[in-house]
């Protein structure tokens, strides 16, 4: 998308998401995050693992980028693989659970 501009690029995104969610809903595949999801997002998924890292120390010049990086390690959607009946190739490519990201750029 070219020339997308302000609050656009978001919204485009969170479109791109909840149509994804929805076709999963459909399909009855269990996940987290977007409209159709047990959950409507996936924050917090990773604050267990997160929280177990060294203290920051506010004094340190990179303090304010760390924070802002542990705070936005949120995943797109988690799709949960288990309920499915999948191929060999496919189950193990995939795992039991899987993280997707939607990415959009919009220069």
């Amino acid at each position: 998308v070219t020339g997308v501009k302000h609050d656009s690029t978001r919204q485009l995104h969170d479109l791109l998401v909840n149509l994804l969610s929805k076709w999963l809903r459909r399909a009855k595949i269990p996940h987290m995050g977007g409209v159709g999801g047990f959950k409507h997002t996936c924050k917090g998924l990773f604050t267990e693992f997160v929280n177990q890292l060294p203290e920051l120390d506010p004094n340190n010049p990179a303090h304010v980028e760390v924070l802002r990086f542990r705070q936005c390690t949120i995943p797109v959607l988690m799709i949960d693989t288990r309920s499915m009946d999948p191929s060999e190739n496919v189950a193990k490519t995939l795992g039991n659970r899987t993280l997707t990201d939607i990415n959009t750029l919009a220069p």
